[in-house]
């Protein structure tokens, strides 16, 4: 015989009066509980539209578990409002000291200390390059290639670090800052709409492009056009008007 929930032996119980949980199967015995982990996850996956596609191992699942909690996640969520929120406090910052709304009475702009807000744009970037690493965990080395988003936040978060310290070397004498234009990136990837958004502008962009060439186009061999059937008129003055030396007079 094999060892397992009977049925049979659940009938007996009831005849012989016994209660539901003295003849409740031992889902333990049954089932390991790793096995219960990844149920319970691959269902939680379906729920928030994540991927299936991850390390099923005891130790994964836990950070697995650990990493889609709602405190990280809340954590992450603060990194990219914090990084984002940088703007108004960086040169020319947005705090000055006359509250007041008239642009002609604009007070004098607050000044960080050079280092400061990069070393708080540092931190939020490792935090966001420790969120990468991790989802590379998940999902292994070896399917890394078939996540373009992973890579590209490898490839912005690279460049903004380095972005950074070239500012901190510069003593935050540089004016063009290339990481700024790609910060709105972390918040795209973190929604799913988002992405839908993106993925579909990519995909008619062709088909925009091609429309907006071509009304260029007819802009471009109309004007031409125009110019050579309408010529500049000649200006004839009246003798009795003398000419200004603003007009200007053709043969």
């Amino acid at each position: 015989m094999t060892s397992g929930f009977q049925p049979s032996r659940l009938l007996s119980s009831q005849r012989n009066g016994l209660t539901d949980s003295d003849s409740q199967p031992d889902l333990d015995f049954m089932y390991d509980k790793n096995t219960i982990n990844q149920a319970a996850i691959f269902i939680e996956d379906a729920i928030k539209y994540r991927s299936i596609f991850h390390k099923i191992d005891d130790s994964s699942l836990k950070l697995y578990r650990f990493f889609y909690s709602k405190t990280v996640q809340w954590g992450i969520h603060c990194t990219v409002f914090l990084i984002h929120i940088l703007a108004f406090f960086e040169r020319p910052s947005s705090i000055t000291s006359n509250w007041s709304s008239d642009l002609t009475k604009v007070g004098h702009r607050w000044v960080a200390p050079c280092g400061l807000l990069q070393a708080v744009e540092l931190l939020c970037l490792m935090v966001l390059l420790l969120e990468q690493l991790l989802k590379t965990h998940f999902i292994g080395w070896k399917r890394i290639k078939t996540s373009k988003w992973i890579i590209a936040a490898y490839i912005v978060c690279m460049f903004s670090i380095s972005d950074c310290l070239v500012s901190v070397f510069l003593q935050c004498s540089n004016k063009v800052r290339v990481r700024r234009m790609l910060r709105p990136f972390f918040v795209i990837q973190r929604s799913t709409m988002m992405k839908k958004v993106w993925n579909c502008l990519r995909r008619t962009f062709p088909d925009i492009a091609s429309v907006l060439l071509l009304l260029l186009a007819h802009l471009y061999f109309f004007t031409l056009f125009g110019m050579l059937l309408f010529p500049t008129p000649r200006v004839t003055l009246s003798p009795t008007i003398p000419a200004s030396p603003a007009q200007e007079i053709r043969p």
